[in-house]
């Protein structure tokens, strides 16, 4: 009788292992692949957490840190045309907003954020949806370190990847260290504003760039913005 039972044991493991290790073995599957999706996602998210030369995409905990750089521009300046210095919050949605249809990029050196770069609509119409407006900030202890060439290096040709054909540069006058930044990267005259911005008791004129993206397509229809 004893034999029999462990006769009987022994079938029923046999029975079952199979169905164990077929088990096991989908576990395992579903496992890997969780696992190969968790670093493809993780490449994915180490290469936009850095870009080139410190140069990485922005987050909404930036905000208090771009502000910093931009806060003298508004203040002192005829450069940014906002009279009002913006909250952190609504730098943090700006930041938000643009990183989902243009770019806004910043670069750190030495751990510290010391400028960006964003693209923004050209205008808010649909005829005009593929092209973008641009704008840089460097703080002012970081000018004429290659600060701005480094950002807008990667802004453009993030631009340019997203699918957008122009980028136009809207410059305050007089400002010739700010044109000829713009004409190293080939931007070209595009036309001026005359007494179009009034700014810390004073009319301003402000030069448009104009720079056509790579684009390596037809010159027919564009493609969806990405």
């Amino acid at each position: 009788m004893r034999n029999a039972v462990v006769l009987e044991m022994i079938v029923l493991m046999t029975w079952l292992c199979p169905r164990a290790s077929k088990h096991s073995l989908v576990r395992h599957s579903v496992d890997a692949h969780a696992r190969s999706r968790h670093q493809s996602h993780r490449l994915e998210d180490n290469r936009m957490a850095a870009i080139s030369g410190g140069v990485r995409p922005a987050s909404a905990q930036d905000a208090a840190a771009c502000l910093a750089i931009y806060r003298p521009y508004v203040q002192n300046t005829a450069i940014s045309w906002e009279i009002d210095v913006p909250t952190v919050d609504k730098m943090a949605a700006r930041i938000e907003g643009l990183r989902a249809t243009h770019e806004w990029l910043v670069l750190e050196r030495d751990d510290q954020i010391v400028g960006f770069a964003y693209g923004q609509p050209l205008k808010r119409l649909v005829a005009f949806q593929f092209s973008a407006e641009t704008g840089i900030y460097v703080d002012v202890h970081h000018h004429r370190a290659g600060a701005g060439r480094d950002l807008y290096t990667q802004l453009l040709r993030r631009l340019a990847e997203r699918g957008y054909r122009q980028a136009f540069a809207a410059i305050t006058q007089p400002n010739e260290a700010s044109n000829s930044f713009h004409r190293s990267f080939g931007f070209q005259d595009a036309g001026l504003y005359r007494r179009v911005a009034w700014k810390h008791e004073s009319w301003h004129d402000v030069a448009w760039m104009q720079l056509d993206l790579p684009y390596s397509g037809p010159n027919g229809p564009p493609d969806p913005i990405r």
